[in-house]
């Protein structure tokens, strides 16, 4: 009975316990289908969602009431809308404009991106494109640079290349010129305004940051545009005025 009992508490000590199963956390992932990359002196109609320059945005409505807002798509595709325009995100790959006037760069990783209006769906075979829909449903479709098709359903309408453009009534072709690119608005002559705006946006955070400095409630404050170099050092700015 004693070798039995010292034999027990020997093969309890030397027995290791069954891990424990280790539980993952929820690690926050990014959702949505684009990026709201810029705004130049945009406003947003009211009662309707009012994004802000680095959102993430999912499927739904952008409803522009005036200015200019940069979408970047996941896939590639880059949309300037111009406001008053009310524009919609389908997914990374497809979007819908209800009407409005916007401008579209497809590379070649994102070719085949659709674009659909009222009455028409824009294939973008990897072009930059301005389309204008009336909200009547009338729509113009200018080829700046590329190619496109055309879809009315699973139908091909017509296809439009470098230089050439069409007004579409209910879907059908209805009249062929010349492509317009001063139509539409040019991120590259917006440049100075944004970058104006860039720097009232940085001078209001300026500002905010100062108010905050003083706030004699604050224990921390760890400003991200510290002048000297980086050291592995955060220092406190709390209490400071400058």
């Amino acid at each position: 009975a004693i070798l039995a009992l010292v034999g027990f508490f020997l093969w309890k000590s030397t027995t290791r316990p069954e891990p424990v199963p280790l539980v993952a956390s929820q690690e926050e992932v990014a959702t949505g289908f684009a990026i709201l990359s810029r705004l130049i002196d945009a406003q947003w109609q009211d009662g309707g969602d009012s994004p802000s320059v680095g959102d993430s945005l999912s499927a739904g409505h952008l409803r522009l009431k005036s200015g200019v807002a940069q979408i970047e798509f996941f896939s590639g595709a880059t949309v300037l809308l111009e406001g008053e325009a009310h524009f919609e995100i389908v997914s990374e790959q497809r979007a819908r404009c209800h009407y409005g006037r916007l401008r579209a760069k497809v590379p070649p990783a994102a070719r085949g991106f659709p674009i659909a209006t009222p009455d028409t769906e824009v294939v973008d075979l990897g072009t930059e494109i301005g389309i204008a829909v009336a909200r009547n449903g009338s729509s113009e479709i200018h080829v700046i640079a590329g190619e496109v098709e055309l879809h009315t359903g699973q139908e091909l309408v017509t296809s439009l290349k470098t230089g050439e453009a069409i007004t579409l009534e209910r879907g059908l072709p209805n009249h062929r010129m010349a492509a317009d690119s001063e139509a539409f608005a040019n991120l590259e002559a917006l440049e100075p305004q944004s970058q104006a705006e860039d720097r009232a946006r940085f001078d209001r955070w300026q500002k905010h940051s100062r108010q905050l400095r003083r706030d004699p409630r604050l224990i921390v404050y760890y400003s991200c545009d510290q002048p000297q170099p980086w050291h592995r050092r955060l220092i406190n700015e709390a209490g400071d005025p400058e």
